[in-house]
């Protein structure tokens, strides 16, 4: 039965992930699902990481076909899965994890190991799961695990403990039906992807809270409205190139339909493309309105923008009056520095960083919501560190306002800055 997660009271604020009354433990007769891709590191060195998330996807996309469903706790982990199933379905649940293993090793020639651990036996061992359940919008819900159960499980399958027998017949196709990735790799923006992993030395509830602090201090550092909080853009994604990943999900459905399913794949990217293009065209219809709407306004009717650039010049040249509104110069700059750090830090910071905030305001060009939100940031830091407003932390500001429009403060800048307020 799926009841038990489908019925976790959901939350839909991220850090409420940190709240052990919103976890509910596991039914004792589940099994832990856990698999994992062996010589995954070296594969991805080889170039070969999107097998290796395929290899991984293959589990949960086979218990998602044969539960019928995917309203089941699941982790995706890139190179392999973790879940949580209902024992009634083990016989099927061990086929098709036995297939996913055969496919990965034929498609990919990559090592799947797959296993199943009773959590009746981690709750033996003192190591209960613990499950919430987080609901994303427009309905899709993502697996919160508690407890050290879920590492016990891993080990045990690692040393070679709950892995599945081979099975004699593994050819299901049917089985990793809807496996699929379209999406080409992102590119940083900067040069550098990072990503923080962190693991409480405390358990339980203790561990939770920990979370709790550490996501409470980076919402104090990192303005979770700006651009860099969210580096993963909705109008950075694109597809992959036809072939490349036609070929990827048709070396996974078997060799003997490689060629039927790359052509049937690739017809659908192509059909995908011109919908697209038809949706552009579809926009200038909408551009076209938006005209005739402004030009049969009996009143006056006002826009504004801070991407001019972005205007197509025929929609410019059909409007009566252009008001462009400039920085501020050198002289406003310094005005608003002094009033900004003057209310955010008081008279006796103001008057202290006097020679620095000259400095700021002759050097860098800037709006008033720049310097604003830049002394904001950096009172927040100076705060954090429980230590005076200073110029490192205005200019951690600014590098963060300057970055919000692909704009940079140079490293020789930074340091003249720094000499002429030491």
């Amino acid at each position: 039965m799926l009841n038990f997660y489908v019925e976790l009271k959901p939350f839909t604020d991220f850090i409420d992930f940190t709240r052990p009354e919103l976890y509910r433990r596991a039914p004792g007769d589940w099994l832990v699902v856990i698999t994992d891709v062996r010589g995954s590191t070296d594969a991805i060195k080889a170039g070969h990481y999107k097998w290796v998330n395929m290899a991984g996807a293959t589990t949960i996309v086979v218990l998602a076909n044969v539960l019928g469903t995917t309203d089941f706790p699941f982790v995706f982990g890139g190179d392999g899965a973790t879940a949580l199933v209902p024992c009634e379905r083990r016989a099927e649940i061990e086929r098709v994890l036995s297939t996913a293993r055969a496919h990965a090793s034929e498609a990919f020639g990559l090592k799947l190991v797959t296993g199943l651990i009773e959590h009746s036996e981690l709750i033996a061992a003192g190591t209960p799961i613990s499950v919430a359940r987080f609901l994303l919008p427009g309905g899709p819900s993502i697996a919160f695990f508690s407890g050290e159960g879920l590492s016990l499980a891993e080990k045990w399958v690692k040393s070679g403990r709950g892995v599945i027998a081979e099975h004699a017949h593994h050819d299901e196709t049917d089985a990793i039906k809807g496996l699929s990735c379209r999406w080409a790799p992102l590119k940083s923006a900067r040069g550098a992807m990072l990503s923080i992993l962190v693991r409480p030395c405390e358990k339980g509830e203790q561990a939770l809270a920990t979370l709790h602090r550490l996501l409470t201090e980076i919402e104090k550092i990192v303005d979770l409205e700006a651009p860099e909080a969210n580096p993963i853009k909705i109008r950075r994604l694109s597809a992959e190139r036809i072939w490349r990943a036609a070929r990827a999900e048709a070396r996974i459905q078997g060799q003997s339909h490689f060629f039927v399913a790359i052509c049937k794949i690739a017809c659908e990217m192509i059909l995908v493309r011109i919908l697209c293009r038809l949706k552009f065209k579809f926009a200038n219809t909408d551009t076209a309105f938006l005209l005739q709407a402004i030009e049969s306004y009996p009143g006056i009717a006002l826009l504004a923008t801070n991407q001019k650039s972005n205007i197509d010049p025929a929609f410019t040249r059909r409007l009566r009056y252009v008001v462009e509104f400039p920085k501020p110069d050198a002289t406003q700059r310094l005005a608003i520095w002094r009033k900004v750090v003057g209310g955010l830090a008081g008279d006796d910071r103001l008057n202290a960083l006097a020679a620095d905030i000259k400095s700021l305001a002759d050097s860098i060009e800037a709006t008033g919501s720049q310097i604003k939100f830049a002394v904001l940031g950096a009172t927040f830091v100076a705060r954090r560190e429980q230590q005076a407003l200073g110029l490192r932390h205005l200019l951690r500001g600014v590098d963060r306002e300057l970055a919000k429009e692909g704009r940079t403060l140079g490293t020789r800048d930074r340091e003249r800055m720094l000499r002429h307020g030491a």
